[in-house]
């Protein structure tokens, strides 16, 4: 090869074979393929067994995600959505309650005292009540809140009573939960206030959920919260939904309105009482017989039961919007669509508020009477109290003196009605027949309204051929004299017997028969026709002369027995009064017109239980005519009486209504005036009254009216409750009625899973008393706490519960469903640390459970052979050691035994053992005994005389017992052990001077005072204390110098420590590449002798 010329390099060869090329061509290969393509990338893996854990935890994570279907039983307007505002003291409450109804109603609420029902919307309303500081009250209303508005005064944060009511809402349902921080003006730095906001935001979605609402109020303008604010709290309790509980969808329940004592005034104070109580229906049916339960109070059965006009009814469309919207309905529309356009807001007339025991607008509630505000500037006509005849010597207006001179001629009046008895003022009005009773003095009174009556002219009637009154005069009446009146109906029989009885004994009515007979038998003929009442298709009442003519009705009931026909012959009408002037003492301001001391005197002022329209301070000046059957009637019965019916137009909520005066309610009323059938069911037992027995229509409606629907406005009588409890009930502490279904009375055994709550500061103990909640009940037991031993299947008795853990608790109380909500309380006193000490649910009820408790029974031998013993002290009787017999034993050591038979009479006794056994050695016996719940239920009442049981330790301290020490009780103490003290090691000083110095005893103890220089006190003179502290204060200053010397010298240090740490590194680096340096030379130099001296 020639020099200079490049040597070629060698080619690399690429291997064509091996494991290395296979997975080269391989991926290659696959390089175009779609990837995750294999057919066993999804199937099992591990055989059966991992198929089989599969497919389980598959299932069970799908049966964890489903929920049982729940159904809302509401009908399609449901009853008011119920609000509870709960707070502390002073957090704005009823600043709250008073802002709200002046949004919703525009009305203005002074004094608030009870429920508040409003309308809020389309078809909703709302029913707001303020909760009381009372656990009680915040128990029940816990129970039936659809949406609770917690009040949380921001400047001085979360209450105890707060966070007692969100535990409580939590057991009993959890409805919906809106908190609200009031007091926000009280911060005046706005960064301190969106921390306060921060910080109780995130306490309050840790009590109720993350995310859940807070308001924010910001504060008061003209005595309530600003308008904004409101509008958007109006929104969102427009918007929140109805919870569907298990617990309120099985049992009805109301929360009483309005509640009146119907009790006789001559009975004893102490005496049972007749209780009304007026509320909405929840939950479900009611029927008359039901047993309910009335808070606070007990258990009773519902005497009576009737459905009244509602007093707070929802806002409907009207006949022309609903035809307007027919009009502009295109074809293929919804029907839903059209329904919504037909009514878009609330007009005026539909802000309707009934709160009876409030102190608002113009209207007074209390329990006697109704009274109205009128302002003075707005009396003309009545005189005033001590008001001269001419004040300052003026003439009064003619009008003022014509109308005061009518209301002083009530002499003027008696003779002209004594003179002319056929004296009839207004048209349609009754024929007065003379009384020749004795007469009586006595105050006025003025006839209440019942609620749905009307003149004739509204009815469609035709007036009487004789009336003397104008068309317009006619027209001013209808202000004082409602539609018909329900007293003509509820005492038709009273009625007829009076008449029989005055046809008997007064022979100058003949003449009188004789001129209405013609008035009598038209009204005969005028009676109605259960077709006519039931579905509206049939033909009206109308005219003198017996002809039907068909009656204009809103909308016949879709639902029930179409179909089905029933005609009334003439001879089926139901009875009606000839002279119904005999069933009412005159009315309004003509009562001289006719004689007093009338015997139907109870029925002055009718049915007070009815007034329970929107205005309710109504009053009819005149008796009217008997009940007639118009539309109107027809459609308010089917709507109260069929779930389809009752649609009527809003065109006749529009109607004015005439208005009077004050009702005083007289005692006379509540001793008489409830008696007999009332209302619009006497009416429609009088309609069917014609049917024949075993009638399909009558047995329907027999069967109908049996139960009140939900979101009916009721009234039940509850007889026999004690006088106490009525005494004491508040118009502030809210009234609960709830249903009870069959067997929740009984008493029984019921055990629930409990855990004491982490902010209870005690263990609870067994057989000590406790207050609970349970279903509408509130009453005292003394429980018992268990543990389930899974293992052995059985209940263990538990002296305490168990820190952080569940556990059984057994108790004697009424049964209720499994999975009710149970809370515990050992007092409801207000006390300084939290009052709820557990809360649970109920597992099951039976009338006896077993709990069973570990006994030890322990021997020692006395006489011991190879693997027998015999053993004495563990009985007391040769019967004791037979119930025992071979029965296993043990000795402590472990060795088993069992009993074999009986020694002699005082409980000695023979046992093999499976090894022999020492005469130190302990026998125990393990056995379980029953253990027996104490059977005691205490229901909480209240009344201020009501005592509950007191606890252990509360008896123990009055008593001045000490809690009793038993050694055998003292198992979970632990054994203290003596500490041991140990000498000084004592080294001899020969030794101590072998020994390197490291090791030597450097540090000697110190000298000990004798005891005379212990006892010699040292007392210092006033100089030597000024040197001894002048010297301790110099000593304590050259201490800080020599601390502030030190600290510095340290820093010194370490700074220094850095500084030579950089210049050892730079050292080291350059000395290593100084090194490298030098042993790459050394190594060349010696490769250069290598080569020369020719040994490589």
């Amino acid at each position: 090869m020639a020099e200079g010329a490049e040597k070629k390099k060698r080619a690399h060869k690429k291997s064509n074979a091996g494991q290395k090329t296979k997975k080269k061509d391989k991926k290659k290969k696959e390089i175009g393929k779609v990837a995750k393509h294999n057919p066993k990338a999804n199937t099992f893996s591990g055989g059966t067994k991992s198929v089989q854990k599969r497919v389980l935890y598959t299932l069970e994570k799908q049966m964890k995600k489903d929920r049982a279907p729940k159904f809302d039983k509401n009908p399609d307007i449901p009853p008011p959505f119920i609000v509870v505002v709960h707070g502390p003291p002073g957090c704005g409450k009823s600043t709250l309650i008073q802002s709200l109804v002046k949004h919703y109603a525009k009305q203005r609420l002074i004094e608030m005292r009870g429920p508040v029902t409003l309308v809020s919307g389309r078809q909703r309303r709302v029913t707001i009540v303020e909760c009381p500081q009372e656990m009680g009250a915040m128990l029940d209303l816990a129970k039936i809140a659809d949406l609770a508005l917690l009040m949380i005064d921001a400047s001085y944060g979360f209450e105890l009573e707060t966070f007692e009511f969100i535990n409580i809402l939590q057991v009993h349902g959890f409805p919906r939960v809106i908190g609200i921080l009031t007091h926000l003006d009280a911060f005046t730095d706005s960064k301190q206030l969106r921390k306060v906001k921060k910080t109780m935001k995130h306490r309050f979605w840790t009590e109720i959920y993350e995310g859940s609402k807070l308001f924010y109020l910001s504060g008061l303008q003209y005595g309530r919260y600003h308008r904004v604010e409101m509008q958007n709290l109006a929104r969102f309790i427009a918007v929140q939904k109805t919870p569907i509980l298990s617990w309120r969808q099985a049992h009805p329940y109301m929360l009483a309105l309005r509640w009146e004592d119907q009790t006789d005034p001559t009975a004893a104070e102490s005496s049972a009482r007749k209780l009304d109580l007026y509320g909405y229906v929840y939950g479900g049916r009611m029927r008359e017989g039901s047993e309910v339960h009335l808070a606070g109070v007990g258990d009773f059965n519902i005497a009576s039961i009737k459905q009244l006009p509602d007093p707070c009814p929802p806002p409907v469309e009207t006949e022309t919007e609903r035809r307007k919207a027919a009009e502009q309905k295109k074809p293929g529309q919804d029907d839903k669509k059209q329904k919504k356009n037909a009514l878009r807001t609330l007009a005026e007339r539909h802000r309707v508020v009934y709160a009876p025991g409030s102190d608002i607008g113009s209207i007074t509630v209390d329990s006697d009477a109704m009274y109205i505000y009128v302002p003075e500037q707005k009396e003309g006509f009545t005189a005033r109290e001590g008001e001269e005849q001419n004040p300052n010597g003026k003439e009064l207006p003619e009008a003022v003196r014509m109308v005061r001179a009518l209301q002083n001629s009530d002499s003027a009046l008696d003779t002209a009605a004594a003179a002319r008895p056929s004296l009839r003022l207004i048209g349609n009005s009754r024929v007065q027949l003379p009384d020749k009773g004795p007469e009586t003095t006595g105050p006025r009174r003025r006839r209440p309204v019942p609620p749905g009556g009307g003149p004739a002219a509204l009815r469609g009637e035709e007036p009487d051929e004789d009336d003397n009154l104008s068309k317009a005069g006619a027209e001013d009446a209808d202000d004082d004299d409602q539609e018909g009146s329900e007293e003509d109906s509820d005492n038709e029989g009273e009625e007829e017997e009076e008449m029989d009885d005055d046809n008997s004994d007064e022979d100058s009515a003949e003449a009188h028969k004789k001129g209405v007979a013609e008035k009598a038998r038209r009204r005969f003929s005028q009676a109605p026709r259960l077709e006519d009442i039931v579905y509206g298709t049939g033909s009206g009442s109308g005219g003198s002369t017996g002809s039907r003519e068909p009656v204009k009705s809103g909308k016949s009931s879709a639902g029930g027995i179409s179909g089905v026909k029933v005609a009334l012959k003439p001879t089926d009408h139901a009875t009606v009064d000839l002279f119904d002037d005999d069933e009412e003492d005159g009315g309004g301001e003509l009562t001289a017109l006719k004689p007093k001391g009338r015997k139907d005197s109870k029925q002055l002022l009718g049915n007070l239980g009815d007034l329970d329209g929107t205005d309710s301070a109504r009053m009819s000046a005149l008796p009217g005519e008997g009940t007639k059957w118009d539309a109107e009637r027809i459609e308010g019965l089917k709507g109260r009486k069929f779930i389809t019916g009752g649609w009527s137009s809003a065109e006749e909520d529009d109607e004015d209504e005439g208005e009077g005066g004050v009702v005083e309610k007289k005692p006379k009323a509540k001793e008489e005036g409830e008696e007999g059938a009332e209302g619009e069911e006497a009416e429609l037992a009088k309609a069917s009254s014609g049917l024949p027995e075993g009638s399909k229509v009558g047995a329907f409606l027999e069967g109908f009216s049996d139960s009140m629907p939900i979101a009916s406005f009721v009234r039940i009588r509850l007889e026999g409750v004690p006088a106490a409890c009525v005494a004491e009930m508040k118009r502030e502490r809210p009234v609960i009625v709830g249903g009870l279904l069959p067997g929740e009375s009984r008493l029984g055994m019921m055990q629930v899973r409990v855990k004491r709550h982490r902010w209870h500061p005690k263990l609870l103990k067994s057989n000590d008393a406790l207050l609970l909640s349970v279903g509408w009940r509130r009453f005292q037991t003394v429980p018992q706490y268990a543990l389930e031993d899974r293992a052995e299947k059985r209940m263990r008795f538990l002296k305490y519960t168990i820190e952080h853990a569940h556990c059984t608790m057994t108790t004697w109380c009424p049964m209720v469903p499994p999975n009710s909500g149970v809370m515990a309380f050992r007092s409801w006193n207000k006390v300084a640390h939290f009052r709820v000490c557990a809360t649970g649910v109920v597992l099951e009820s039976a009338p006896n459970f077993e709990v069973k408790k570990k006994l030890k029974l322990v021997g020692e031998p006395y006489k011991i052979f190879k693997n027998t013993a015999f053993v004495r002290n563990m009985f007391n009787s040769d019967l004791e050691v037979n119930k025992y017999m071979h029965a296993k034993i043990q000795t402590v050591s472990g060795i088993r035994g069992e009993i074999k038979k009986a020694e002699g009479t005082k409980g000695q006794f023979r046992a093999t053992f499976e090894d022999r056994i020492l005469m130190s050695d302990l026998v125990v016996c393990k056995c379980w005994i029953n253990v027996e719940p104490k059977k005691f239920y205490h229901p909480v009442v209240d009344v201020t005389d009501w005592r509950p049981a007191r606890l252990i330790g509360e008896l123990r301290a009055v008593k001045g017992v000490p809690v009793p020490n038993n050694k055998d009780s003292n198992y979970g103490k632990q054994l203290v052990r003596a500490e041991r003290r140990f000498n000084k090691l004592h080294v001899p000083k020969s030794l101590e001077a072998s020994l390197p110095y490291n090791a030597r005893n450097k540090y000697k103890g110190k000298k000990k005072k004798s005891e005379l220089q212990q006892k010699t006190a040292i007392v210092s003179s006033e100089r030597d204390r000024s040197v001894n502290s002048l010297l301790q204060r110099l000593y304590t200053v050259k201490k800080e110098k020599a601390k502030v010397r030190a600290e510095a010298g340290e820093r010194r240090k370490k700074q220094k420590a850095v500084q030579d740490k950089f210049l050892q590194d730079k050292r080291d680096a350059h000395s290593l590449e100084t090194r490298k340096k030098r042993y790459i030379k050394e190594g060349q130099q010696e490769t250069r002798k290598r080569k020369a001296m020719m040994m490589d």
